[in-house]
């Protein structure tokens, strides 16, 4: 299945749309390598989703798909390297950027190494319109603060907890920082006792969220 997919890259001319997100053994660290030179100027929309070790793209392969307008990854692949080469003046401007964080994969597959403030803030000037969706699988606290960096772009966010509670200081942070941006907030948890989030304050921490987030149009507490 890998040679045959390695064959439909190197035979395809203006490939628009590619999705190989959860195609386990499917895609190899080797296989983008493969693109035919005129699809890697005509692809505007690629999804690597994977989880897999090590990443199925690197820099130098993603610096040949210049016309890159919608990028789907996991969290821990987008290296400040990646995102300084998206903000690149000789690219297209990036409209979407969609990130998966699998908090079970962190111990083999840290946060080292992914972009900083100063790349976000770099790629938000290049790419004005970008918004960026986060998708966060069972991630404590303390990791999702290191993510959610201020100069993001966060449109959506979906928490999904399974042994983790979101914090209310999470939430607090979501609000005060993409106040301007967000739109979408999906809060979920596999276990019947959910989490209290007000921690016997008078301020609901999802009251104030939907209070400030002016954008707010899908709030799912589930």
């Amino acid at each position: 299945i890998q040679q045959h997919f390695e064959e439909i890259l190197s035979n395809s001319r203006q490939l628009k749309w590619l999705s190989s997100a959860f195609m386990l053994g499917v895609v190899t660290p080797c296989s983008l390598a493969s693109l035919s030179n005129p699809s890697t100027s005509s692809l505007e929309h690629l999804s690597l989703i994977d989880n897999q070790l090590p990443s199925l793209i690197s820099t130098v392969e993603l610096e040949r798909l210049t016309n890159l307008r919608s990028l789907s990854l996991d969290f821990c692949d987008f290296t400040s390297d990646m995102c300084r080469l998206l903000a690149g003046g000789d690219r297209a401007p990036l409209h979407r950027l969609s990130l998966l964080l699998n908090g079970a994969a962190l111990d083999v597959k840290p946060l080292d190494g992914t972009a900083a403030e100063d790349d976000w803030k770099a790629l938000v000037r290049r790419s004005t319109n970008l918004r960026v969706y986060i998708m966060a699988m069972d991630v404590c606290s303390q990791d999702l603060l290191r993510v959610l960096k201020p100069s993001v772009p966060l449109e959506r966010i979906h928490l999904d907890s399974y042994s983790t509670l979101v914090t209310d200081g999470v939430v607090e942070l979501i609000s005060q920082q993409y106040h301007k941006t967000l739109s979408h907030f999906i809060l979920m948890r596999d276990d019947a006792g959910f989490p209290d989030l007000s921690v016997n304050r008078n301020e609901d921490p999802l009251v104030l969220l939907a209070w400030r987030c002016v954008h707010l149009a899908v709030l799912i507490i589930h």
